[in-house]
């Protein structure tokens, strides 16, 4: 499953892109629904390569993806985000125990942020979302969500 969403405003800067990616539709659709108030143009996808070739082609300014999935997972994907020109900002999601030092990413890496399912409050996680496509860098200084992996800074959420 792949959709595109895009909300028009009437505001002078091009809306952010985010993508979407998660394996599972019924999450995809309730992305869409958490993304329909900001000012973004959206794209998700169940399947990373897809994803990463729109991201090739089209930039995005948050990539969200599933950490477990099939062929490509979340760490793999944004392990090959890093070679673009303007890597996304990273939010990645899973239910499951992780293994973060898997992430061996490039030293300019923005912090990546792990939102753990389930998903306990919409508003709050609408929220997450809008204060990370407004730059909102204090979220990558909150102490108490992060774990050092190296040159890695990792940010659990549970929202």
């Amino acid at each position: 499953m792949t959709f595109s969403a895009s909300k028009a405003t009437g505001k002078n800067h091009p809306p952010k892109r985010v993508i979407v990616v998660d394996d599972n539709e019924i999450l995809l659709r309730a992305w869409k629904r958490i993304l329909a108030d900001e000012d973004c143009d959206c794209f998700a996808t169940t399947n990373p390569e897809t994803a990463l070739d729109y991201l090739e082609r089209e930039g995005a300014d948050l990539l969200i993806s599933d950490i477990v999935m099939p062929r490509i997972d979340g760490f793999d994907l944004i392990q090959k985000t890093q070679q673009l020109d303007r890597p996304p900002r990273i939010v990645l999601t899973t239910g499951y125990v992780c293994d973060f030092t898997r992430l061996k990413l490039d030293v300019s890496t923005q912090d990546v942020h792990v939102l753990l399912k389930p998903y306990n409050d919409i508003q709050e996680i609408s929220h997450f979302i809008h204060r990370l496509l407004e730059g909102d860098e204090s979220l990558d200084d909150d102490e108490d969500s992060f774990k050092s992996l190296d040159d890695v800074r990792v940010h659990l959420w549970s929202l």
